[in-house]
This record gives C-alpha cells, sequence and structure tokens, in this order.
C-alpha cells in the first residue's frame, strides 16, 4: 500500500492493485491516462482525443504507454509476485 508520507510515491494504490488488471481482458483508462503521463505526452487530453477518432492510432499508443508503464515496475512486481508465492 502507499506511504502517504512519500510524495514520490507514483503507485498510490500499491502494486497488489496492478496484479488485479493482469487478469481483466481490458485495460482501466485511469490506468491508461496515468501510463500517458509517464510517457509524458505533451497534451495528454490531445492525444486522448486522437485514440478515441483513429483504433489504429489508439491501439499502438495504448500498447506502447502501457508496455513502458509495466515495464518500469517489472522488478518490484516480480519481487512482490515471488514473496506472495514464497
Amino acid at each position: 500500500m502507499k506511504n502517504t508520507d512519500d510524495p514520490t510515491d507514483h503507485d498510490p494504490l500499491g502494486l497488489d492493485y496492478y496484479f488485479s488488471h493482469f487478469e481483466e481482458p481490458y485495460y482501466v483508462p485511469a490506468l491508461l491516462w496515468k501510463a500517458m503521463e509517464e510517457m509524458r505526452y505533451g497534451d495528454i487530453q490531445i492525444v486522448w482525443g486522437m485514440m478515441i477518432a483513429d483504433v489504429r492510432f489508439r491501439r499502438k499508443e495504448s500498447s506502447r504507454a502501457l508496455k513502458h508503464f509495466f515495464r518500469s515496475r517489472k522488478l518490484k512486481l516480480a519481487e512482490m509476485l515471488a514473496k506472495k508465492e514464497g
């Protein structure tokens, strides 16, 4: 869970929260928005609008942003999974 004393914590719901999303056949729009924020798009609202208008663009950019998002947490997620199984 989040350490509320640490303002640099980028995972306010804790890493456990992300495991639940791996089991779902869809992604949560708020998770995609957060991933896009981390990718540092200039104006996320414009990119979001482009994603709504163009399915191919949406698939490409959402995949790119979500991959980056989870890869940046890969080690922490693997450590947490190992603790749960061990």
